[in-house]
């Protein structure tokens, strides 16, 4: 069963063409890897479904549902976007983890045991709700960052680089708990320069202005 369907998406860099007319359609349950080089568009074409670059046209259907560009809220509610390089808000641990639920549009409120939980499956329970964010490193931002996300509990979750400055044993780590959040009504997409841990259920291409599905 189709859960997104999304397109089509142009995007632009200077007077270079990206991408033209793509789609992207994820089915449920399936996790899908988009690979391609540098500088080919992977982040824009994100942030194009999400509605946080301009798509001109493009029409968003999640589970069923058309979302108008005045909906973008709530479409990123269930359809989110994990972005690169660890962003985190001043403050500490559990503040950082609290915040999207104090949002208008949050569907419940934050769970510290269910916190606690992927914060151990990611190999944070060394961490307490306490300590200042801006004290960790990279690699225990990048998966905060993931286990905020995984608490929010999105349909789709589209995760941009999500293994920046893991090494071995953690990215171990983040891959399983993202296979665990996968289930028969969720789906995922996965932006990676380097090879991923484990295998996938379909890998898209982009390069040279096509986004082609690899066999």
């Amino acid at each position: 069963m189709k859960i997104l369907s999304v397109g089509p998406l142009t995007a632009r860099l200077n007077r270079k063409v990206l991408y033209e007319g793509v789609f992207i359609e994820l089915s449920a349950g399936e996790c899908v890897f988009l690979s391609g080089p540098s500088g080919t568009g992977k982040t824009t074409l994100l942030r194009q479904i999400v509605g946080l670059h301009p798509a001109p046209g493009a029409q968003r259907v999640l589970a069923g549902r058309s979302y108008a560009t005045t909906e973008m809220p709530l479409f990123r509610r269930d359809c989110l976007l994990l972005p690169s390089g660890a962003p985190y808000v001043p403050g500490s641990v559990e503040e950082n983890l609290r915040f999207p639920f104090e949002l208008k549009l949050a569907r419940g409120s934050f769970n510290a045991e269910k916190a606690r939980r992927w914060l151990s499956e990611l190999g944070l329970d060394h961490l307490s709700f306490e300590q200042q964010v801006s004290d960790l490193s990279l690699g225990e931002r990048h998966r905060l960052a993931l286990v905020r996300a995984l608490l929010w509990e999105p349909m789709v979750l589209l995760a941009d680089e999500p293994f920046t400055g893991l090494d071995e044993e953690n990215l171990k780590l983040a891959w399983q708990a993202l296979k665990k959040f996968l289930g028969p009504q969720r789906a995922l997409l996965i932006v990676s320069h380097g090879d991923l841990p484990g295998p996938v259920d379909r890998e898209l291409h982009l390069e040279n202005g096509r986004l082609e599905e690899k066999r």
